[in-house]
């Protein structure tokens, strides 16, 4: 019998709130509340034809503290997935942390967990693959993945550049948002 070669994808892993729609300190608790930035689709749309696979990998411990629902959520990234689908942009997969700060879960960013997880399921080459979001610990998860990193000063946190480039652990890019990150990470791998 003959082994198969199994053949590995490259993926941009993105952080959600803050990366592809407009966060809130509140959390984001419905479909109506959800709001993409405007330049979020077209930037998937090119990633996607450059032959990424796109992974959401988010944190959302409001399901723990009682703010939404497993429903509210699903409703949420259905209405991401529809805008999506109406430009032939198709995500892979999400992954979502719901446990609370305190957890010390492993699928919860910092950690790695929902990362090895998309990893194991759709054999995904993480040496190809980005990491791309609004927070440290969107970072310190890419980088302990072995992804490239992609931090984008569009979240709410206020944090600059010159903050960003301080950080221990520091992004292979910044940029200002989910399209300018996707224009450099395709020019950056000459695709």
């Amino acid at each position: 019998m003959r082994n198969k070669k199994v053949i590995l994808k490259k993926a941009i892993f993105l952080d959600r709130d803050g990366t592809i729609n407009y966060d809130s300190k509140d959390y984001i608790k419905s479909a109506e509340e959800f709001k993409l930035f405007p330049f979020s689709v077209e930037a998937l749309v090119k990633l996607y034809q450059k032959n990424f696979e796109l992974i959401i990998i988010t944190n959302q411990s409001g399901i723990s503290r009682g703010f939404f629902t497993d429903e509210d959520l699903q409703n949420i990234h259905n209405k991401l997935i529809r805008e999506l689908d109406k430009q032939d942009a198709k995500l892979l997969d999400i992954f979502y942390c719901p446990h609370s700060f305190d957890s010390m879960c492993q699928c919860r960013k910092p950690n790695t967990g929902n990362i090895i997880k998309a990893v194991d399921k759709y054999n995904i080459d993480l040496s190809k693959s980005w990491f791309v979001g609004d927070s440290e610990k969107d970072i310190i998860a890419g980088n302990n993945s072995g992804c490239k990193t992609a931090f984008v000063l569009s979240g709410v946190r206020g944090l600059t550049k010159e903050i960003v480039e301080n950080w221990k652990i520091k992004p292979d890019l910044i940029e200002e948002n989910l399209l300018t990150t996707a224009d450099k990470i395709i020019e950056l791998e000459n695709l």
